[in-house]
């Protein structure tokens, strides 16, 4: 339920962008940064675990705002409760990186790492099912693990 929650304030950041400057197009690095705040309190990490963002300027319309907006908070939440874990003190990274056309949106930690015998297609729940099906259906993309 708290996961629900969490996804219906990400859908309400962007639009609240959108709505506050009366904008078609929403600066993803901000929505970004709103996220990550909404992540690290629901977790429970928002005094010892910082999440920065860097990277190239990058305007999406509002639809692809709002899936990539969800795809950050899937793999953000991850970050931190898988990554991070119980530790209270970490780090966390989104980056944003254009060449062209494309955007490659990388969101990393400094946490234990998936475990070397990882499959997305075997060990994923619902939220890097969703996750996958957000990037190739609705944003045209690829999603890897590094």
């Amino acid at each position: 339920m708290r996961k629900s929650i969490d996804r219906i304030h990400c859908i309400g950041a962007v639009h609240g962008l959108l709505s506050r400057r009366d904008l078609q197009q929403v600066e993803m690095k901000e929505s970004a940064r709103r996220i990550a705040k909404i992540v690290s309190q629901s977790v429970g990490k928002s005094d010892g675990v910082d999440v920065a963002v860097s990277g190239a300027r990058v305007m999406l319309e509002s639809q692809k705002a709002t899936s990539l907006s969800l795809v950050i908070h899937e793999l953000v939440d991850n970050a931190l409760r898988h990554g991070i874990g119980s530790r209270q003190q970490g780090k966390a990274q989104i980056s944003f990186t254009r060449s062209g056309r494309e955007l490659m949106v990388m969101i990393s930690d400094d946490g234990v790492g998936l475990a070397k015998d990882f499959d997305l297609n075997r060990h994923s729940g619902m939220g890097l099912k969703t996750v996958v099906g957000l990037v190739t259906q609705d944003l045209g993309g690829e999603f890897r693990l590094f």
